[in-house]
């Protein structure tokens, strides 16, 4: 009996046993799984997170994308409106003269097929002035494909063939021959212009070798009004003698001077003076003759800061004098400039020289010497001093102008005063007071 009740008790432990290590055992597996699920959900919560913060950086970051897209779209556009104004031709205002005036172009031509560089510009940049500029080619000689050229133009143009007319020399002149044929070809050219346009009081005069820049037509026109009313002067010029770089003030677009000097290349002529030269016109070296003080008669011309006109022309009758050391360093304007807005009441000559010699003999008179060695603040103007032919070649050397004077008047010269620019500081060079004027031998 006693024997049979151990074994059951002995069965009934081991029995609960297994039940309870069952159960135990089954317990962990429940609160392992659901660890792993809290686990689990803590896991994709903290990734929800992240996304989230990921997302809202992404809307930050493309919001300031999107600003800065905006911005340089601002800045692409501006840069643009402004390389537009610089070198677009159209930018200009179109001018209307009154329906009676014409305005017509000379070129003068002789053996350059490349005056196609200049009719090209001429013919594109006279639309952006609503007026009548004719433009009239006088050829001299019969060189033909420089007629090939001419003619390609038909109707857009006038041809005009001077005559070839022999020019008698003695032999030691003959090197000379083609400054006489050049100054008959201008008489007979300009009287010829103003015979067939009869209600023309003025011209501009182009040679076959010169480009012009986008608003030459409407600088001449700008100027018109002022050229014919005023008697003291007696040309418009779109030549600076010194407009190389580094002697400019290259900011100073619509900057215009009166000057002494008679520029050429690319100018504008009124009949009236016309006439007066016309029956004394000299046989050879017309430019000369006209900076004499017999023609000038102590009038002035007009002339710019920065060129209108820029020669291309090395090879000529004057074997490129001047060519390599200055003619080809000249600048051309580029910046269309809008001279109907310009106001240029200050050209007027009272009005110009009261403030002009104010201006140049209040400014610091320094040597030239500390011109070298001295720093000077810049944008400042100064004045440098000379007494003779010989003190003003010093100046003009060191400052690397033109040196040379025609008729007793240097270069670009009003009153006798050269005015440059010198590392960015406008230099006056301007004879001693009192002046007694141009020495023209």
């Amino acid at each position: 009996m006693r024997g049979s009740f151990n074994r059951k008790l002995i069965f009934v432990i081991i029995s609960f046993t297994c039940v309870f290590c069952y159960f135990t055992f089954f317990y962990g597996l429940l609160e392992q799984e659901d660890y792993a699920q809290k686990l689990q959900v803590k896991q994709i919560k903290d990734l929800h997170n992240k996304m989230d913060k990921v997302s809202k950086n992404l809307k930050e970051n493309q919001s300031f994308l999107n600003k800065l897209h905006r911005h340089f779209e601002v800045v692409i556009a501006k840069e643009a409106k402004i390389l537009q104004n610089l070198t677009t031709p159209t930018a200009i205002k179109p001018q209307k003269l009154p329906s009676r005036v014409t305005i017509p172009v000379l070129v003068l031509v002789y053996n350059r097929p490349s005056v196609s560089r200049c009719l090209d510009l001429l013919l594109k940049y006279k639309k952006t002035v609503n007026a009548d500029f004719p433009i009239v080619v006088s050829q001299d000689g019969n060189h033909q494909e420089t007629t090939n050229v001419i003619q390609t133009y038909g109707q857009q143009i006038s041809h005009f063939k001077h005559p070839d007319e022999p020019v008698n020399l003695p032999s030691k002149q003959r090197h000379m021959m083609g400054y006489y044929k050049i100054s008959s070809h201008y008489k007979w050219a300009i009287s010829q212009v103003f015979q067939h346009f009869s209600s023309a009081e003025t011209l501009i005069i182009v040679e076959d070798d010169l480009e012009i820049s986008p608003d030459f037509f409407s600088y001449f026109f700008a100027l018109y009004d002022l050229f014919m009313k005023d008697q003291s002067l007696y040309c418009v010029s779109a030549w600076n003698d010194n407009g190389k770089q580094g002697l400019i003030d290259e900011s100073g677009n619509n900057i215009l001077y009166r000057s002494d000097f008679f520029p050429g290349l690319g100018w504008m002529l009124k009949k009236s003076t016309w006439m007066e030269w016309k029956e004394k016109w000299p046989s050879a070296y017309w430019d000369d003759w006209v900076r004499e003080p017999s023609q000038r008669k102590e009038r002035a011309c007009i002339r710019p800061e920065i060129s209108r006109t820029k020669t291309f022309g090395k090879i000529g009758v004057s074997n490129g004098q001047f060519y390599e050391k200055h003619l080809k360093h000249i600048i051309l304007n580029s910046v269309v400039v809008d001279w109907a807005d310009v106001d240029l009441s200050y050209l007027n000559k009272v009005k110009y020289d009261k403030e002009f010699l104010k201006k140049v003999y209040k400014s610091p008179l320094i040597s030239l010497q500390s011109l070298q060695t001295q720093t000077f603040p810049p944008s400042s103007t100064l004045r440098l001093e000379y007494i003779d032919t010989s003190s003003f070649v010093n100046c003009a050397k060191i400052l690397g102008v033109m040196e040379d004077f025609k008729a007793g008047v240097a270069r670009t010269a009003y009153h006798g005063v050269v005015t440059v620019i010198h590392h960015s500081r406008r230099i006056y060079i301007a004879p001693k007071q009192p002046w007694s004027g141009y020495n023209p031998r």
